[in-house]
């Protein structure tokens, strides 16, 4: 608080005005108490002190009301204690976890030292590494870890409210994969994994089929008579056909049976790229 004027001429007039060791003169020493000097500056003097003793009063009631509101000051000694509570809002205050404090590292210390907070130092996590023995969590909405690599793509991992763990770039913009509560996988390249999973699967099931042999048949080719140009070496009319069948005659003394004709079938097989084909030699 503010001393009111009142109180200031008083204290003016105590240091400078009322005069004990001289006598009183109305004119040249109007503040003497000598020579009956008392009779006219008792009274005005004691109602001075009066009225500083009970400024300082109120001075101190002042004080002792804005110390229970302060914070407490930190001393260069260690004669002071502190609340846990209070060691914690210093740190804040003062920026002891920020790196870039613009103080020594002793400095640093003896703050520590003075504040006693060696305990919760020891229990924060550095940010130039650290290990952590318990969970971290990270209580925010939208909030994620980000890996910032300043060589390549930064990295955000992050929780979605659709229940997903997304991994995506520093900006959020692009996801790169993500994983559901139900187990479902989702990538960048090809989206939904299972689904992709189930379709070249199935693609490549088609792709086999359609090239498997899915059916067999004896198609009939043709019949040849084997008596005509006998004499003119082998014969093949019917390339990568079977004999099925044949017609004969008996001699005519009935002895021999003589072979007149062939019947051939050819083998063929069916796939849907093909369709229907037969196997030829070489």
């Amino acid at each position: 608080m503010a001393l009111s004027d009142a109180v200031k001429a008083a204290i003016s007039r105590l240091r400078t005005f009322y005069e004990g060791t001289k006598p009183y003169n109305a004119a040249t020493n109007p503040g003497g108490l000598q020579n009956d000097g008392h009779r006219v500056n008792f009274v005005p003097a004691l109602q001075d002190v009066g009225a500083v003793v009970a400024a300082a009063a109120d001075l101190v009631d002042q004080a002792a009301a804005n110390a229970a509101n302060s914070p407490k000051a930190l001393r260069v000694d260690s004669a002071q204690s502190f609340a846990t509570s209070e060691i914690a809002q210093a740190l804040i205050n003062i920026g002891l976890l920020a790196d870039s404090l613009p103080i020594t590292a002793a400095q640093k210390n003896k703050i520590l030292a003075n504040l006693g907070a060696a305990a919760i130092l020891a229990a924060a996590v550095q940010k130039t590494g650290d290990t952590m023995s318990g969970s971290l969590s990270i209580a925010t909405a939208g909030g994620g870890l980000r890996l910032a690599n300043t060589n390549a793509s930064d990295w955000l991992l992050r929780g979605l409210t659709t229940n997903r763990l997304q991994f995506c770039d520093g900006a959020a913009t692009v996801e790169y994969f993500s994983f559901g509560v139900d187990g479902s996988i989702s990538t960048r390249q090809v989206g939904d994994l299972a689904t992709y999973i189930n379709n070249v699967g199935t693609n490549n099931q088609n792709a086999a089929v359609n090239r498997s042999i899915t059916s067999v048949r004896m198609v009939y080719v043709g019949d040849q008579d084997i008596t005509v140009g006998y004499n003119g070496g082998m014969r093949e009319d019917y390339g990568a056909s079977f004999v099925t069948g044949r017609s004969s005659i008996t001699s005519g003394d009935g002895n021999d049976i003589i072979l007149r004709a062939m019947r051939y079938r050819q083998l063929q097989m069916y796939t849907v790229n093909s369709g229907w084909f037969a196997s030829y030699y070489t």
